[in-house]
């Protein structure tokens, strides 16, 4: 309605009208509510396998849920599956294995930072198993049935063991025994592994031998107690150092019959911390306990530690050899300046040991001798701190034949190891 009076005009409008025209007139905010910003998850083009995701894109803290599939005859690496933020170091994420049907997979999860993240895994070909023997005593759970070279199998019991057998065909495989029983760790090798454990019993008494060297002992404490102990007690030892004479070694208790058993190691440090007192809890089976010791103020000397790691370096003088079947392992619990290894050819075939086979060793390419299938590395002989690469060459001869010739085609292995100052 238009309205005039002392020669001003005004328009009357509708009151519906002017609550449209007063709400239309209002600013708008186009502020996001906080936690509203959502962020991606990119999965790069992989080889070998796959991973699916329950969301690609969410916001901040979400449970991302992976779902990693291998190709038949792969499985995932170790340490491979994580994400990245732009070029930032990986962020690992921890896979749980899981087998259906004799199908391998995995699943994890992680919470979506706040960013943009690429995903990453690395498939190997042939994982291999850990296989339980049906004859254990005790139910064994492995943390993985089918894993990579180098991983680290952690095995599970129902109830306390006294021993626990790992076995690569005929090769045994060390491992360590948590000092519970409940309990052992080893690395996997290149090749399925078979385990069992023989359940502890009654408890009995045992023996705690004195593997001290360098002059020095072993003493109980409380002294009374003796150097004898029944199963499942708690051992307390003093380890006794002559007054020149100071401990250079960690110190390890290991079974006396069964030297590829580590019951509990101990580190230096720990032990002189503790006034060179140590602690274990007794197993069913006599144990050794071992260290070492030297001049007071003198030097420790040279250390000698196995990488665990194969060495695949081409040398000339072994250019020719073959490396499928050989297998060099450790042997025992040695003194730390020296590592007693062996060498095993079962797997080029079977009784192999048995057929007439004849080594040399060599380090860093130089023959040290042929010492037959044991051979000990002494650290004092490679003053030269560093990698050092040990390798054994077997040669087969051919027993139906006089003289015996040797096969044209040798086997050779090689192995790693570190020396110290």
């Amino acid at each position: 309605m238009k309205i005039s009076k002392f020669g001003l005009t005004a328009f009357l409008l509708p009151l519906t009208c002017i609550s449209v025209l007063f709400f239309t007139g209002c600013p708008t905010d186009n502020t996001e509510s906080p936690g509203s910003a959502t962020y991606g998850v990119t999965i790069p083009e992989l080889s070998n396998g796959a991973i699916t995701l329950n969301t690609s894109r969410d916001i901040e803290g979400t449970a991302i849920q992976l779902t990693i599939t291998p190709d038949q005859g792969y499985g995932l690496k170790v340490g491979s599956l994580g994400y990245t933020i732009g070029s930032a170091d990986m962020v690992p994420i921890t896979p749980t294995e899981k087998i259906e049907n004799d199908v391998l997979s995995y699943t994890a999860s992680f919470p979506l930072p706040a960013s943009d993240v690429t995903l990453g895994a690395e498939f190997v070909l042939s994982p291999h198993k850990v296989i339980v023997d049906p004859s254990a005593q005790t139910l064994i759970s492995p943390n993985v049935t089918r894993v990579a070279e180098g991983a680290i199998v952690t095995l599970v019991f129902s109830s306390p063991v006294s021993s626990v057998t790992v076995k690569k065909g005929n090769v045994p495989v060390l491992y360590t025994l948590n000092e519970n029983k409940l309990s052992a760790t080893f690395t996997m090798p290149a090749a399925d592994v078979t385990v069992n454990a023989v359940a502890e019993s009654a408890s009995g008494e045992f023996e705690i031998v004195d593997g001290v060297s360098g002059g020095g002992t072993i003493e109980r404490v409380p002294a009374t107690d003796g150097l004898r102990a029944n199963t499942g007690d708690e051992v307390k030892l003093k380890i006794r150092v002559p007054s020149d004479k100071q401990l250079n070694s960690n110190v390890v208790v290991q079974l006396k019959d069964g030297p590829n058993t580590i019951v509990k190691t101990i580190q230096l440090q720990d032990v002189i911390e503790n006034g060179n007192i140590i602690s274990f809890f007794m197993p069913r089976k006599d144990v050794r306990v071992l260290a070492g010791c030297i001049a007071l103020g003198g030097s420790a000397g040279f250390l000698v530690e196995l990488n665990n790691e194969d060495a695949f370096i081409d040398r000339p003088v072994f250019d020719s050899e073959q490396n499928d079947g050989l297998v060099i392992s450790k042997t025992g619990t040695d003194h730390p300046r020296s590592i007693t290894m062996s060498v095993n050819p079962d797997f080029i075939e079977p009784n192999a040991a048995n057929t007439g086979y004849t080594y040399e060793w060599y380090i860093d390419g130089l023959l040290q001798g042929n010492n037959g299938y044991v051979f000990t590395i002494d650290a004092e002989n490679y003053s030269q701190p560093g990698k050092h690469i040990l390798t054994v060459i077997a040669y087969r001869r051919n027993a139906s034949q006089t003289p015996e010739p040797w096969l044209s085609e040798p086997y050779s292995e090689s192995k790693i190891f570190t020396v110290t100052k």
